[in-house]
């Protein structure tokens, strides 16, 4: 059975799931003599209703984000730590107790002597499980899921007893005031900036990922001459001849860049102009438009995402945040010309210079590259052997126009109309067969 099979029925299961969901929560709601699509009209209001109701979504998942990463920490030890829930609320006792135990303290220096005291009783309410596992041998499954049953029971004795607030009469803290909450970032809303560092820790934690992914690249042999012998197949059936940016004309470069990331070296990976213009556009009935940055394109092509749906594009965007936390921008976009499709299995500019062109990649021309540039968005449209194809021919003038708002001294040359000659992958050389068949075994 194949992946994609596999990913076919567990997206059926999925949507078997909660289509049965929905079906008995309707007949529960029929049940009590009440209207399944108002309750599902008030459900979705209640979630996207108002601007203060869809910023509760990143409000609740504020904590959880924090708790998950904390969990992050003991997994990557090997410590299966599921009392996750337990440590979170000793945090909270914790922090609670001293914002409303020092009001004398400055805000600023109390809300980070909250998230420090928080850590630390967090930390160390993890660190009984760690104890029972090293020294007793116990594990730490049984242990947590105990520790969070015994924090639960306490929190409700706290919010009934010492942390109750005294002018109230119902089992809940005092407020902590105003100058020991984190800011609000979005009026009339609880958006605040915890919203914002939980975030910005959950890219830092992030593992590095593999720049490449899984792929694998060509052997080229030459001979004394430098003169090819033969190009053989990466392991996944593709032309993928590895090229330093070094060794890239910068024309290349730049042309890559006009033509699908204008912004690359300023963005942090994702464009977030480009993706409104590019859902605005389609909105509005008009050309399809891509708002995928290199970043985001460099993911598509080693973690082969489906991106046509918004998880898949949130994944992507995700990841590509992920990637320029850890490489720089030269290595992303190296990665990218080594990996763009150029048509039929020809994957990287460096095959594609020595495929199509029988040339090294700093010797391409620049009529060349400007044909090159625009193929990864179409590979299969504008597969450079079907040169004469209108779609590769509507794209080259489109880039030429571009290319020549930045450089006006190339006008009037013609580069989209320069004839270019394109070699068949049936062309490639196979020489020497014996010698190079004993220096692959």
């Amino acid at each position: 059975m194949t992946a994609l099979t596999n990913r076919k029925l567990n997206l059926l299961d999925v949507l078997t799931i909660c289509l049965l969901t929905l079906v008995i929560s309707a007949l529960l709601i029929l049940a009590c003599k009440a209207s399944p699509v108002e309750a599902a009209s008030l459900f979705v209001k209640g979630i996207f209703g108002t601007k203060a109701s869809f910023a509760e979504i990143f409000v609740k998942a504020c904590p959880l984000i924090l708790t998950g990463l904390g969990c992050a920490v003991a997994f990557r030890t090997g410590f299966f730590n599921i009392g996750a829930e337990g440590q979170f609320y000793v945090g909270a006792i914790s922090a609670t107790l001293v914002a409303l135990g020092l009001p004398q303290v400055p805000g600023v220096v109390r809300i980070v002597l909250c998230m420090v005291v928080a850590f630390v009783c967090g930390g160390i309410w993890a660190l009984i499980a760690a104890v029972f596992k090293t020294r007793f041998n116990i594990s730490e499954i049984i242990v947590t899921i105990m520790l969070n049953y015994i924090v639960i029971n306490f929190l409700g004795y706290a919010v009934r007893s010492f942390l109750m607030d005294p002018a109230g009469n119902v089992p809940q803290s005092a407020k902590i005031d105003q100058a020991a909450q984190l800011p609000n970032l979005i009026t009339s809303t609880r958006f605040h900036a915890g919203i914002v560092l939980a975030f910005v820790l959950a890219l830092h934690a992030a593992p590095r990922p593999d720049l490449y992914g899984k792929a694998g690249f060509s052997r080229i042999f030459l001979d004394r001459q430098d003169r090819v012998l033969r190009i053989t197949l990466a392991p996944d059936g593709a032309y993928r001849i590895f090229t330093p940016l070094t060794a890239m004309p910068p024309e290349l470069m730049e042309a890559t860049l006009l033509y699908e990331d204008r912004s690359f070296y300023r963005h942090p990976g994702v464009n977030p102009l480009a993706l409104l213009r590019s859902v605005a556009q389609m909105a509005l009935g008009g050309r399809r438009m891509g708002g995928s940055t290199i970043s985001m394109q460099v993911v598509r092509l080693t973690r082969k995402l489906s991106t046509a749906s918004i998880p898949g594009k949130l994944r992507q965007i995700w990841q590509a945040l992920v990637l320029e936390r850890h490489y720089g921008k030269d290595e992303i976009l190296e990665a990218y010309l080594n990996l763009a499709p150029y048509g039929a299995n020809v994957e990287g500019v460096g095959a594609a210079a020595r495929i199509w062109f029988h040339k090294e990649t700093a010797e391409l021309s620049l009529p060349e590259i400007l044909a090159l540039a625009p193929v990864p968005q179409h590979p299969a449209a504008r597969n450079p052997l079907a040169s004469r194809g209108r779609a590769l021919s509507l794209a080259r003038a489109r880039l030429d126009r571009i290319w020549r708002e930045v450089h006006p001294r190339d006008a009037g040359q013609g580069l989209p109309n320069v004839p270019l000659r394109v070699h068949a992958l049936s062309e490639l050389p196979f020489a020497a067969p014996h010698a190079v068949d004993s220096l692959l075994a």
